[in-house]
């Protein structure tokens, strides 16, 4: 009976033993996983400087509407056989947040084929959009810019904010705006151009 409870006491003992280091090996063996911290390192101070993820107020309704711009184009210059005229706008809204030093922007493109009769031609680019923005206050400064290209396309090209070679093309900014248009406008200009 002696031989039994001491091999029982120690297969016992052996078994609290293997539990305990079992226990301790799971709280101290896993590994901590680092959070990536994402900056800069000023390179005469030597100081690591962090960015800051702005993500947009969730309470604010986003800011929707269409800028449209009508092209009326005076052709001096011949549209080749089987060519194009192009017309295309960007419209870019930059909020910044003088408190923060944070910015947002937002750019748009929109491109649409002009319809030529003649030594003129005709064309009315829509760009729809849909900003998630702070309203402008003494804090928060927007700025709205359009630009617009229209080009003389060669044959078999559809699209052209780059001039290429034979390429005939003219570019402006059409507005810049420090106060937005209203939710839900329809904000038109009308723009010249020769060609």
């Amino acid at each position: 009976m002696r031989i039994l409870s001491i091999a029982t006491a120690g297969a016992l003992s052996l078994g609290l033993a293997l539990a305990g280091s079992i226990s301790a090996s799971g709280q101290a063996g896993m590994p901590q996983p680092h959070r990536k911290v994402f900056g800069y390192q000023d390179a005469v101070t030597g100081e690591f400087h962090p960015l800051t993820k702005v993500s947009p107020d969730a309470t604010i309704a986003p800011l929707t509407g269409t800028i449209q711009v009508t092209f009326t184009i005076t052709l001096k210059t011949a549209v080749p056989t089987g060519g194009s005229v192009g017309c295309s706008t960007d419209v870019a809204l930059t909020s910044v947040n003088a408190t923060s030093g944070s910015a947002t922007t937002y750019d748009e493109t929109s491109y649409i084929p002009a319809k030529v009769t003649g030594t003129t031609a005709t064309c009315t680019v829509s760009t729809p959009y849909s900003w998630v923005v702070s309203p402008s206050s003494a804090t928060i400064l927007n700025t709205l810019l359009g630009t617009y290209t229209v080009s003389i396309l060669p044959p078999n090209t559809t699209q052209s904010i780059i001039p290429v070679a034979n390429d005939r093309s003219s570019s402006s900014t059409f507005v810049t705006l420090a106060k937005l248009p209203a939710t839900g406008a329809i904000t038109k200009y009308t723009v010249n151009v020769t060609l």
